[in-house]
Formats: structure tokens, sequence, C-alpha cells
């Protein structure tokens, strides 16, 4: 099944991240992570959403869940220097 996006879907998800980001940055680690979960509910080869999800974690001191999304990431795409 292929599912294509269209470019509104493509600002809605830059949206969600831009915001989770804003909501990392205050703080508010529950919205940062709901943001970033409804980004992969909707993309789930988003790099950058799992990238957002570990800097929660390490945010949080949870080295553990923070390790599982940046191997989630690269897993995704081994060729994006990003998670490394």
């Amino acid at each position: 099944v292929v599912i294509e996006t269209t470019q509104s879907d493509a600002m809605k998800e830059q949206g969600y991240l831009m915001r989770a980001a804003s909501w990392l940055a205050a703080g508010n680690f529950e919205a940062a992570l709901a943001d970033y979960d409804a980004v992969l509910a909707a993309n789930a080869k988003s790099v950058k959403a799992c990238l957002g999800r570990a800097n929660v974690f390490v945010a949080r001191n949870d080295r553990e869940k923070a390790l599982q999304e940046f191997a989630r990431a690269m897993a995704i795409d081994p060729n994006d220097t990003a998670p490394y």
C-alpha cells in the first residue's frame, strides 16, 4: 500500500515538529512527546520525530529510552548522520 502525502501533510508534520521543539525548550515534556507521537502516527519513518523524542528523554535523564529512540532513528535511515 502506497500512501501519498500532500504538501498539506508535510506542512502539518512540520508544524507539529516545531511546536514539539517549543514544548521541549519550555520544559513541557509531555506536550512535546504528544506532538512527536502525532507525527509518528502519521509518518512512522520520521527521523526528526524520533530524534525529538530522544531529546525529550535526554532532558528527563532517561538514557535507556533516549538510546532506544536514537537506535530507532538510525534504523529508519542509516545514512542520516543526525542520530550519530
